[in-house]
């Protein structure tokens, strides 16, 4: 059984007549607006069902065609729904999420989860569990690039270990400023914009070597009128 749905009555008009023309119209039973009444659907029901089984000889090779085609689309839908690699997701459940993030407004993105194919339902649950803690650490300290500990491999920070690091980072701190410094004088004298955090003074750097480079030039040739022309 085929059921065919249109909004504008034209398209069901279109389809009908193509059934027509393919010889088989007398078996659609239409049920739009105006045939949408009980006398005219049992005249319909009964129409039909007097015309019996179809007459003519059909090639041996069609009815082929028509079954393998019929088992084709069978085939089809049974695959969408048969649980895929250890997740068990089926094609069908894989297709309804990603269309409801595309119907929320979610983007694409190119994360690349390792292995993510070989993942079980119970694997999915644990990581997804894991993400769950580590936003909401996230949220109670701050994103772990802004955090003064970044980059601190110890597990335990003992009173021990804070004296001996407290000097080390005083003299750090003044090295820093130091540094800092001389950005901003390297800047203010090639006109150039001082690096607000040290990791960003790559260009202010290259810019200095390149002028500390080049050849001396006496102040007359600098002012020579020979630029002018």
């Amino acid at each position: 059984t085929v059921l065919f749905v249109a909004e504008k009555m034209a398209a069901l008009e279109v389809v009908k007549r193509r059934l027509d023309n393919a010889g088989v119209g007398d078996a659609c039973l239409e049920l739009h607006s105006n045939k949408a009444n009980k006398r005219m659907m049992l005249e319909e029901l009964r129409r039909t069902w007097q015309l019996g089984s179809p007459r003519g000889q059909f090639p041996s090779a069609l009815t082929e065609q028509l079954l393998q085609a019929r088992d084709k689309l069978n085939a089809h839908a049974e695959r969408m729904h048969v649980p895929f690699g250890a997740s068990g997701l089926t094609p069908y459940q894989v297709f309804g999420q990603l269309t409801r993030l595309r119907q929320s407004g979610q983007k694409p993105v190119d994360i690349e989860l390792e292995g993510a194919t070989d993942w079980t339902d119970e694997g999915v649950s644990s990581r997804r569990k894991l993400l769950d803690e580590v936003s909401q650490r996230i949220n109670e300290i701050g994103l772990p690039i802004h955090h003064p500990w970044r980059g601190v491999g110890l597990d335990v920070v003992l009173p021990t270990t804070v004296e001996r690091l407290v000097p080390r980072i005083a003299s750090l701190l003044e090295q820093a400023k130091a540094v800092q410094a001389k950005l901003i004088d390297i800047a203010a004298r090639i006109e150039g914009d001082a690096p607000r955090i040290l990791s960003d003074s790559g260009d202010l750097e290259d810019r200095a070597e390149l002028l500390a480079s080049a050849p001396d030039l006496p102040a007359e040739a600098l002012v020579s009128p020979a630029w002018d022309d």
